[in-house]
């Protein structure tokens, strides 16, 4: 669901921990651009917790081991529309 998407330089996996490393135009985020904590406050604001890691701009979640195949669509169907949001107002202030 994500390594399509334009603001997503990468994407990691370990079991059921993800985490997608976030670019601006095609290049990480420059100093003053990081974006992930908005992107956190927008899925906690939809309802899901994820974490903003720094220094980087790298957004990640950790579910629960007990979590059903819909929930975690739905995890990763919020993180995306938060990343929509996010970027596409960051686009219009810059």
């Amino acid at each position: 669901k994500f390594r399509d998407h334009p603001a997503i330089g990468d994407v990691r996996t370990a079991g059921l921990m993800g985490a997608i490393e976030l670019q601006f135009d095609g290049a990480p985020s420059p100093v003053g651009r990081k974006l992930a904590f908005d992107i956190a406050r927008e899925c906690y604001s939809r309802g899901v917790i994820v974490r903003a890691l720094a220094p980087g701009d790298v957004v990640a979640c950790s579910p629960p081991f007990i979590i059903s195949e819909s929930q975690i669509d739905e995890i990763a169907d919020t993180l995306r529309a938060a990343v929509d949001v996010v970027f596409s107002h960051a686009r219009a202030v810059s």
